[in-house]
């Protein structure tokens, strides 16, 4: 009896005070009308029993274990009284209320693999190159509006079983080496894309790493995610990993390229035997320029590099150009070659801090920030951070190199975008303008 009237009970108890729903496909018509829902009280064939136990025997914790909070109503008003997600990504935290959704049997499970960049690859720095995965039972295509409906549905599966949602890669430098013993800043990453196509219809998809990485060590990692943008949920606790991570390097000789100075530091100081006697010190002029750019010791292997031309041990010590990463930037490497001049035109060019070239980003670099955006929609600046180590700088956010700012410039001028159209404040364009849009603004 006391079952059935906690039943009962729940009609009443569990109600939703200000329960609204947003049409997920609105006309330009009713874009912005807010409907109050049709019900606003968990329904009895939806209460879930096992929220009512702490899971341990007469509440007492098992080793190793915690009691669960418990709550008659399925804490349908957890929420209550916090700041509401709200579809929003709020930076300084929030509570979100809606449901969880469907879980996929364990038939299901989504599992990944990259297939490029591999484990150890070692990458040309400052060159395009794609980052290509294979996602296995995830749907891949569908994925919302991220600045207004983000973890605003539950997780939802198609008819195959399989959950429907989206990837994303995401890439981060790693430091020194790949022996890093403290947790990556999850804050800090050189490379960011949500991919939202269904690539081949069979799970693989690709994305494009406009402009490369400078020098350095790296992780390339995959975040699988509903349509709404959050992390996939699985049936069951024992279970492989649902993504993938690779670690590679860019510009010199695996795992020491960042060395930062470190490489440079031994057999590629060459300063020793490799002064790059007599004529190439004129590079050390054209290093104090690199050194401007960047402001580390590792650059000024500069000069090392340099004697990539004048002392052909250049090449050997071309991993200096790994070595160059001092600064990332220097990527002097095939630049040395040509003498002096060379160097120095060319780590100018790169290193001379984002200053020159930020400021070229500043001009909106992202492009269809020009009075001919849709909506008069402007992708945000890219401006100079005054960091050297990450100058480029996109409403707060820091990247190590011009391409990906660009990117989340245009990223941000695609949602608002897109924002627009739903809106009806952009009448007689559609979100896929805002899309070609988007790929026009990243070609610039």
């Amino acid at each position: 009896m006391m079952f059935k009237s906690v039943l009962i009970t729940l009609g009443s108890v569990a109600a939703l005070t200000e329960a609204s729903a947003i049409k997920r496909t609105p006309t330009k018509a009713d874009a912005n009308s807010v409907k109050r829902a049709s019900n606003t009280c968990l329904n009895k064939n939806a209460v879930q029993t096992g929220s009512f136990v702490t899971g341990q025997v007469n509440d007492v914790a098992a080793d190793g274990q915690t009691n669960s909070e418990t709550d008659t109503s399925n804490f349908i008003n957890f929420c209550s009284g916090q700041t509401l997600t709200n579809g929003l990504q709020i930076k300084s935290g929030s509570c979100n209320g809606i449901v969880m959704g469907k879980i996929p049997a364990s038939t299901n499970m989504v599992s990944t693999v990259i297939l490029n960049p591999k484990l150890n690859d070692n990458l040309p720095a400052l060159t395009d190159f794609n980052v290509t995965l294979t996602v296995a039972n995830l749907n891949l295509g569908t994925f919302t509006n991220a600045t207004s409906t983000y973890y605003s549905a539950p997780q939802d599966l198609e008819n195959n079983g399989n959950i429907i949602g989206h990837t994303h890669v995401t890439i981060q430098d790693v430091g020194n080496s790949f022996q890093f013993t403290t947790p990556l800043d999850a804050s800090q990453f050189v490379f960011f894309k949500g991919i939202n196509d269904a690539g081949n219809g069979q799970g693989t998809v690709t994305t494009a790493v406009a402009g490369g990485l400078p020098a350095g060590n790296y992780r390339v990692c995959t975040m699988s995610s509903s349509a709404n943008h959050q992390p996939v949920l699985m049936p069951v606790a024992q279970r492989g990993f649902q993504d993938d991570c690779r670690y590679f390097s860019v510009g010199g000789n695996g795992g020491n390229n960042n060395g930062g100075g470190s490489n440079n530091g031994s057999g590629n100081n060459n300063g020793s035997g490799n002064n790059n006697g007599g004529g190439n010190n004129n590079n050390s002029g054209s290093t104090t320029t690199n050194n401007a750019g960047t402001g580390s010791t590792g650059n000024n292997n500069g000069s090392g590099n340099n004697n990539g031309s004048g002392n052909n041990n250049g090449s050997g010590n071309n991993n200096g150009s790994g070595n160059n990463n001092g600064s990332g930037n220097n990527n002097g490497s095939g630049n040395n070659g040509g003498g002096n001049n060379g160097n120095t035109a060319s780590s100018t060019t790169a290193s001379s801090s984002a200053a020159a070239t930020s400021q070229s980003a500043n001009n909106n670099g992202s492009s269809s920030s020009s009075s001919g955006a849709i909506a008069g929609i402007a992708a945000p600046a890219v401006t100079d951070s005054g960091n050297p180590d990450r100058p480029f700088e996109v409403n707060g956010d820091t990247f190590v190199n011009k391409s990906a700012a660009v990117q989340r410039a245009c990223s941000i001028q695609n949602n608002l975008c897109a924002n627009a159209v739903n809106s009806g404040k952009a009448s007689g364009f559609t979100v896929g303008d805002c899309n070609t849009q988007e790929g026009t603004c990243n070609a610039q």
